[in-house]
């Protein structure tokens, strides 16, 4: 199981080798600055061209597009929105991402920083009697007399409820899309 991303630790860091000598690398916890970069390329003996990324790790679930990208500008960028977010909102960032939504490129990844309002986490629903349990007796979606709440399958309700609205379970509880537009405010240019 991979490590979830706790405040504790950046959530990436990478490995910086000299393309010369790739015996002489570096590890690199981002977000970081271009004068520790520059630091660590002294260190281990690369200028700007020299040198490449030979590893990147990230503590978030399906995080494949952070582990295969290539530029450490972006993933520093990445790094930096995700630092810049409240406990909260990276427990929903982290709900978000489990669901396999806008975690497909760095770009998506980054403009989800900025688009946690497009969702919804229920935290203390896990599973699809919750949902529906949750939805007839909290929100109170439809009016069921007490002597028939015995009667409800909360579970199908739930199920409903979910293919409806495209929801989706997470450890962090169940996800929904609240229908507000997804916004790209990071199209991959610097300055966006």
């Amino acid at each position: 199981m991979e490590k979830r991303y706790d405040g504790s630790f950046f959530p990436i860091s990478v490995r910086i080798v000299n393309k010369e000598e790739p015996e002489r690398e570096q590890w690199l916890e981002l977000p970081t600055t271009q004068q520790a970069l520059r630091e660590l390329l002294q260190n281990i003996g690369g200028d700007r061209q020299g040198w490449y990324l030979g590893e990147v790790n990230c503590h978030l679930y399906n995080a494949a597009a952070v582990e295969d990208c290539t530029d450490i500008n972006e993933l520093n960028y990445l790094a930096a929105a995700l630092e810049a977010l409240t406990d909260g909102e990276f427990g929903s960032y982290q709900a978000i991402v489990d669901t396999g939504r806008h975690c497909d490129t760095i770009q998506d990844m980054i403009n989800l920083t900025e688009n946690l309002d497009c969702y919804e986490i229920y935290p203390n629903i896990e599973d699809y009697d919750d949902l529906g349990r949750y939805y007839i007796d909290e929100l109170e979606v439809m009016q069921v007399p007490e002597h028939l709440q015995n009667y409800i399958d909360y579970e199908a309700y739930g199920r409903d409820v979910a293919m409806d609205e495209n929801g989706s379970f997470t450890d962090q509880g169940y996800v929904r899309d609240t229908g507000d537009r997804f916004c790209e405010y990071y199209d991959g240019e610097r300055g966006s």
